[in-house]
């Protein structure tokens, strides 16, 4: 399924009761996740890795224009709520990972910018703490916590996830169903 198909493919109508919780965890590994829901109840999910370019030398960049590709494909004009994780330098962490790290923080937050809407920002802490996860639970605990609360609902899901690469975009998943879950509680 292509970005583009998605909300159409889901069975969603765009109108006033379809929201959509676009949430970008926005690490070169990252990925980005789209709920559609009508009443907190899941309509449809897509799944992407952070679009990237490899470039002379093998170097991995954020692909500009495939990001907002994502974003302007899932996007619904009536009711969508950008999620973006509010990410931190760490101990131990090189210099050159972290410019990198907060390059593709700041290019997702003009991105959505773009569309006139302030990103809600969650911290790794907020949605973590929210499923429990142990403080350094591994990549793959998200992967597996994302399997179980979308498979009930898509089986695709479990094919998008099923790599154990795929923590960007499991991220992403648990932090969209986290906001559309907690949306009156989350300060804004």
């Amino acid at each position: 399924m292509t970005n583009s198909q998605f909300l159409r493919d889901v069975g969603s109508d765009l109108d006033l009761r379809t929201a959509v919780y676009l949430a970008v965890d926005p690490g070169l590994s990252g990925g980005i996740a789209a709920i559609t829901s009508i009443d907190k109840k899941m309509t449809g999910i897509y799944l992407a890795d952070t679009p990237v370019v490899k470039i002379k030398g093998g170097k991995t960049h954020y692909d500009l224009k495939g990001m907002a590709e994502s974003l302007k494909s899932n996007y619904n004009p009536y009711c969508t709520y950008f999620i973006l994780e509010e990410v931190h330098a760490m101990p131990g962490q090189g210099v050159t990972s972290m410019f990198r790290f907060g390059e593709g923080f700041g290019l997702w937050r003009g991105l959505i910018a773009a569309y006139e809407y302030s990103p809600i920002l969650i911290t790794p802490q907020a949605w973590k703490s929210y499923y429990k996860f142990e403080k350094g639970a591994s990549k793959d605990a998200s992967r597996l916590k994302a399997l179980e609360l979308s498979t009930p609902y898509f089986d695709l899901t479990g094919d998008m996830l099923k790599n154990k690469n795929s923590h960007g975009k499991a991220e992403a998943f648990l932090m969209a169903y986290y906001v559309m879950n907690n949306f009156d509680k989350i300060k804004r």
